[in-house]
């Protein structure tokens, strides 16, 4: 019964998961969360308002043209980032988890996040843990035939290569290719 409410509570005008987060409610936020966590698709609502709530809040300061005029609040941007950058960078599998996050996706369809999780790889300060990671779930993948779309393999490390440079991928590029022509 709760699952099919599960978008109508997180987005209740007033008392959804951006008031919470707004009123610092972290206590029902908890709740939440360990009883969505429970729910098929559970975290994936909570995960999709924040990130809409962040989005949002992010462009309002970032395109607002009393912003764009003062370059020094604007560089609020760039304070944003650096703190991104800190925090992601503060637990030490982040690499694993983006990795992992990925290799859900790619299971079982990736539907367009490539762009949101090259944003995370970009913040990483150990890229090469993420490739690490990356490359082990790309052979269970492609050894397993559990990939949903080659192509949307070859998107993402095409994205990887743009993203994060030649070398970084290079070796995915070939392991790739090797497995598709055994």
């Amino acid at each position: 019964m709760i699952e099919s409410q599960m978008n109508c509570l997180v987005h209740m005008e007033n008392s959804g998961l951006v008031d919470m987060i707004i009123e610092d409610k972290y206590d029902v936020l908890a709740w939440i969360y360990n009883f969505f966590h429970r729910l098929p698709n559970g975290l994936s609502v909570i995960r999709d308002a924040m990130t809409s709530h962040i989005r949002k809040t992010g462009e309002q300061l970032v395109i607002d043209p009393e912003q764009v005029k003062d370059p020094v609040e604007f560089t609020f941007q760039n304070a944003l980032n650096y703190s991104f950058e800190y925090f992601i960078n503060l637990n030490p599998r982040s690499p694993e988890f983006i990795s992992l996050f990925l290799d859900d996706k790619l299971r079982k369809g990736l539907e367009s996040k490539e762009d949101k999780v090259m944003m995370l790889v970009r913040y990483l300060e150990e890229q090469y843990e993420f490739e690490k990671h990356y490359k082990q779930h790309l052979a269970t993948r492609l050894l397993s035939g559990i990939s949903v779309s080659e192509d949307a393999e070859r998107r993402l490390i095409l994205k990887l290569q743009t993203g994060c440079g030649y070398q970084f991928t290079s070796t995915l590029k070939g392991m790739f290719t090797d497995m598709n022509t055994s």
